[in-house]
């Protein structure tokens, strides 16, 4: 899973994001010196620094703040870059070369900023077409061209006039103040900046007066023409978008509120990475709302803290599982291999927003709360059969009901509200198998069992959760992990001690296992051979033996796959492996202790649960086992470590 942005970034910037996937061309850009900052020289210092060269000729040492009444002094004349650059240089060749030096120094071309290549994709994808940029610099078009994009470029009146209709145009660069190549058609001074030549203006007329404007990085204080013109034609059926980290200043405040637009305290660099993003996703992924995710999350949280019925996240959520029922993806019937990644990868980002509010009602909610949700991971678990041969896409909306169980019972556990992680225990689904009989959700939904035709989906599975976790929960890492291997081990728990076969198995064994102590006991003791009863283990080997079969046996009646889980080497010499977490708890156990798993699981027989953990562990026991041996077998390791994620190949850990 991309890292969130910031929720009031994102939340301000969401409308035009839509706007711009909805309506691709009807929002321009407005790009001031602060788009370019940092990439090239800003055109003022330029300025400037050129009449601070001209007075070092006279013998005189100028500031850059000191320079323009310095050269009018001087000259009679306000300076203009023709006239400040005619004085350095006597051949147009020259002239090219001061300017040339100023914007490339050493001969290398500046490299476009995150924004410039950000606003070359939005171009590239036509949601944005036309840049009225006052800098100097070609950063768009490096920008564009590293996409493959060659951009019409007006900076001078002969171009506005030569250009054809703008709607017909894919991307057109607009240097409103010129550009450096061309030292004729750069303006920067009051008066050059007090007018500009008709077809030029003719042209920014029409951008004001028909399409939305996005302006970053612009002050609105030197050029009161275009600040003008945008608050004359603006049309009000768009709303203007202002990005800039800082406080507008007060013509920039006046300009907006003239404007009814809406300000975006960011980074030129953070704003338009966003945007870009967000459109991207809406346009390949088919996502709704990328950037609601962080913000769905904090809202929830602050509603819920407000100590009243949360209304509005009752009805948001409803919405959320409205939308996923409804989504075209989950009525599919039929599809390949080849197609299924990338369906489950547009569920995955579907269902972000629902899967993020579950999440904190699941672990700041109350029972009432519960109610809200819990029976859709139910309904999302519930699959009807096709006639379709690919039962992995009729079955793909498992994918979003397994993202909703793990959301809801990891935050569940994390909170240790275990009546809730008892509450979806008890969830079933109708089988499409056996027509009457009903599944768990526990096992049809668990993150081995849902995704098909996806190579290490477990681990995908961990990896698309654990950011929206982290961000719902407000937990570090190693909590998060935490909580994930407390919910999957009491899920194993739970399923092993659901299965029609556990009693039998678990007496099998819990009577091999007396046997076993009785003549470990009789020997020890120096009893001699085992009792009559006991006769059935001849030999301790025997004894133990059976038990560790009766231990495989009960261990098989579950899957932990490569569910995200970490087990420990007991001896140093390769196994046996087992769970860290229920050593824990049987140590706990033994002792007589009471232990929130007793008010997890769904039964109060102590013998049960201890069994079940035993049965969890030796199933773990098996699958590192043929973890490291797989690896082992292909040679890509000659050693395993002494911990092992299940998840994880051995050679990455």
């Amino acid at each position: 899973m991309t890292n969130l942005p910031d929720p009031a970034i994102a939340e301000a910037l969401l409308p035009l994001a839509f706007s711009l996937h909805d309506d691709p061309g009807t929002y321009a850009l407005i790009a001031g010196a602060g788009i370019s900052y940092g990439a090239v020289p800003v055109a003022w210092e330029v300025f400037t620094d050129l009449i601070i060269r001209i007075a070092q000729t006279h013998g005189t040492e100028l500031h850059r703040d000191t320079a323009e009444a310095w050269y009018q002094k001087q000259f009679g004349t306000e300076p203009t870059y023709e006239g400040v650059l005619e004085q350095l240089g006597p051949t147009p060749a020259a002239r090219k070369a001061i300017l040339r030096e100023a914007f490339e120094p050493g001969g290398q071309l500046p490299k476009p900023t995150n924004a410039h290549r950000a606003v070359a994709r939005l171009m590239k994808a036509g949601a944005i077409r036309i840049v009225v940029t006052m800098n100097f610099d070609r950063l768009f078009e490096q920008a564009l061209r590293d996409e493959d994009v060659e951009p019409e470029i007006v900076a001078t009146e002969a171009a506005a006039t030569a250009i054809g209709p703008l709607h017909q145009v894919r991307a057109c660069i607009i240097h409103l103040h010129g550009e450096y190549k061309d030292s004729e058609s750069m303006r920067n001074t009051i008066d050059e900046l007090s007018a500009y030549p008709p077809r030029m203006q003719a042209l920014i007329d029409q951008i004001a007066g028909e399409y939305g404007l996005i302006i970053a990085g612009w002050s609105a204080e030197y050029d009161p023409v275009l600040r003008s013109t945008i608050e004359t034609h603006y049309p009000r059926r768009y709303r203007a978008v202002w990005i800039d980290p800082f406080d507008l200043k007060d013509k920039a405040r006046g300009a907006l509120t003239r404007l009814q637009g809406t300000p975006i305290c960011a980074s030129a660099d953070e704003a338009f990475s966003h945007l870009a993003d967000a459109v991207d996703a809406l346009a390949t992924r088919r996502a709704r709302n990328p950037l609601t995710l962080p913000v769905a999350i904090d809202t929830a949280k602050r509603e819920l803290s407000g100590g009243r019925t949360a209304i509005s996240l009752h009805d948001r959520l409803h919405a959320e599982f409205r939308r996923l029922h409804n989504l075209e993806d989950l009525s599919r019937t039929d599809g390949t291999d080849a197609e299924y990644p990338q369906l489950v990868a547009r569920l995955e980002e579907a269902s972000a927003v629902a899967v993020g509010l579950v999440a904190v009602l699941a672990y700041w909610g109350t029972a009432d709360t519960d109610r809200w949700w819990i029976d859709e991971i139910a309904r999302f678990a519930h699959v009807t059969p096709a006639s379709s041969s690919n039962a992995a896409v009729w079955k793909a909306r498992r994918v979003v009901g397994s993202r909703l169980l793990y959301a809801a019972g990891i935050s569940a556990v994390a909170a240790r509200r275990y009546e809730t992680f008892r509450d979806l225990a008890q969830l079933t689904t109708p089988s499409y198998i056996s027509r009457g009989d009903h599944d768990s959700v526990f096992e049809v939904c668990a993150a081995n069992t849902t995704y098909e035709c996806v190579p290490g989906s477990t681990r995908q599975h961990y990896e698309q959760l654990q950011p929206i976790l982290e961000r719902a929960l407000s937990l570090t890492h190693d909590a998060l992990d935490s909580a994930w291997q407390r919910f999957e081990l009491l899920r194993l728990t739970t399923v092993l001690l659901a299965h029609p076969d556990f009693e039998a198995k678990q007496t099998e064994y819990l009577d091999y296992q007396a046997a076993y102590g009785e003549w470990k006991d009789q020997n020890d003791d120096g009893q001699g051979a085992p009792t009559e009863q006991s006769q059935q283990p001849a030999g301790k080997q025997e004894a133990w033996v059976n038990m560790d079969r009766a231990l495989g046996d009960l261990a098989r009646l579950i899957t932990v796959d490569n569910l995200h889980l970490l087990t420990r080497d007991t001896s140093g010499f390769g196994g046996p492996w087992t769970s860290p977490l229920i050593e824990r708890w049987k140590h706990i156990l033994d002792t007589g202790a009471e232990h929130p798993i007793l008010a997890a699981v769904p039964t109060n027989r102590f013998s049960d649960i201890f069994t079940a953990l035993e049965g969890v562990d030796a199933c773990l026991d098996m699958q590192t086992q043929e973890h490291v041996n797989t690896d082992f077998q292909h040679k890509k390791t000659t050693s395993p470590p002494d911990e092992v994620w299940l998840d994880v190949p051995i050679l990455q850990q």
